[in-house]
C-alpha cells in the first residue's frame, strides 16, 4: 500500500483512530469525566480555556500553627509538592531580590529545575491570589520595566474577610435578623 493511502481514512472510521492513545481526546475526555479529581483541579465553565483553580485549604487549626513559608505553601498549593517548591522559589526570589523587583521569571526554571509550564501555572495561581503583582513598564515606580513583585493584595482582602466574619456575628436590629432569615429561602 503506498504511504499517501496508508494516511487516508476510511468511512465510518474514527478520526482518531491514528492517534496514539494518550493523545487521543475521547480517552482524554472520558478519563476527565471518570476522575473526581479532575473538578477540583480544573476550572472548565470557559470554554476553551482550561484554569487552574484557585483552591486553598483553609482550616483554622493549621493556619495557627504556620510558622513559615514551608507551612503557608501546602494550604494555597494543596496536594502538589511541585507546585508548592516552585511558589517558594518564587516568593524567595521576589523577597530578596533588588528592590523587591524581578523583570524576568523564565530563569527560575533554569536555577531550580522545574518547567516553564508549570511555573506560569503557579505564577498565575499567586497572582489571582493576590499574592503578586505584574509591573507594567509604564510604572514609574519601578523605572519604566516590566516585572514582577511581592503584592498586598492577599493579607488585604485577609483582613477584610476576617472584619466580614466579625461583621456578620453582630446583631444589628430586627430589620437585619429578618434579612438574615430571608437569605435562607433565596439559596
Amino acid at each position: 500500500m503506498a504511504p499517501a493511502a496508508q494516511n487516508r481514512m476510511v468511512f465510518g472510521e474514527s478520526p482518531f483512530a491514528g492517534w496514539p492513545e494518550r493523545l487521543n481526546p475521547k480517552i482524554l475526555t472520558s478519563w476527565k469525566n471518570m476522575d473526581p479529581l479532575s473538578e477540583a483541579l480544573f476550572d472548565t465553565k470557559r470554554v476553551g480555556k482550561i484554569m487552574p483553580r484557585t483552591k486553598i485549604e483553609f482550616n483554622a487549626k493549621k493556619v495557627d500553627k504556620i510558622q513559615g513559608l514551608d507551612e503557608l505553601s501546602p494550604l494555597l498549593f494543596p496536594g502538589n509538592r511541585k507546585h508548592q517548591k516552585i511558589f517558594i522559589a518564587i516568593f524567595i526570589e521576589l523577597k530578596y531580590a533588588d528592590r523587591g523587583f524581578l523583570p524576568y521569571l523564565k530563569p527560575l526554571c533554569e536555577e531550580y529545575e522545574f518547567s516553564p509550564r508549570m511555573l506560569e501555572t503557579v505564577r498565575s495561581k499567586m497572582k489571582r491570589m493576590g499574592l503578586i503583582d505584574h509591573v507594567s513598564r509604564f510604572s514609574r515606580s519601578h523605572g519604566h520595566k516590566d516585572g514582577w513583585v511581592l503584592s498586598t493584595r492577599f493579607s488585604h482582602s485577609m483582613t477584610r474577610l476576617a472584619e466580614l466574619a466579625r461583621g456578620f456575628k453582630d446583631k444589628k436590629d430586627p430589620l437585619q435578623e429578618h434579612k438574615d432569615h430571608d437569605l435562607f429561602r433565596y439559596l
